[in-house]
């Protein structure tokens, strides 16, 4: 019950820091993705356009579904606060970029599977594809939101 518990709380902090600061990471993803398909897998603008907007659509869909189903609730997970003194060292911007990265490049890869049943494809391209452009997009969204800190903060 402990992992599930863990694997809850990863899923419901990564869906937040998704909605509250993160929000250009499927844009980053998505746009890196495109250039990917276009470049080295030489699709045609379209069908890149296509193939990189519906995976950032089905990982966003996934995990916001996770989050509103009842899943979490049937399976009693609900999200824990954190002690302060947890909390305090707990606020870094990689942890819950890369949790978000990870949780989206995990549904894209299911997405491409998925895909494969129905069109015939070589799945280790796009597979490569999907890791390399939330690896890219999670380098990227990092550096911003650090960007954003330094001209906000000083």
């Amino acid at each position: 019950m402990y992992v599930a518990n863990w694997v809850g709380n990863l899923i419901l902090s990564a869906w937040i820091w998704h909605m509250m600061f993160d929000w250009m990471h499927p844009v980053v993803t998505g746009i890196v993705m495109f250039f990917i398909c276009r470049i080295f897998l030489r699709r045609s603008r379209q069908r890149s356009f296509l193939i990189s907007a519906s995976a950032q659509l089905w990982a966003f869909v996934c995990l916001t579904g996770i989050i509103y189903s009842d899943i979490l609730d049937e399976l009693d997970l609900h999200y824990d606060m954190l002690p302060d003194y947890q909390a305090i060292s707990m606020l870094n911007e990689l942890y819950p970029s890369l949790a978000l990265a990870l949780l989206y490049a995990l549904f894209q890869t299911l997405y491409f599977a998925l895909g494969r049943i129905i069109f015939q494809y070589r799945l280790s391209s796009f597979v490569i594809t999907a890791w390399a452009s939330n690896g890219i997009g999670f380098a990227s969204s990092v550096m911003m939101i650090r960007m954003v800190q330094y001209w906000y903060y000083g």
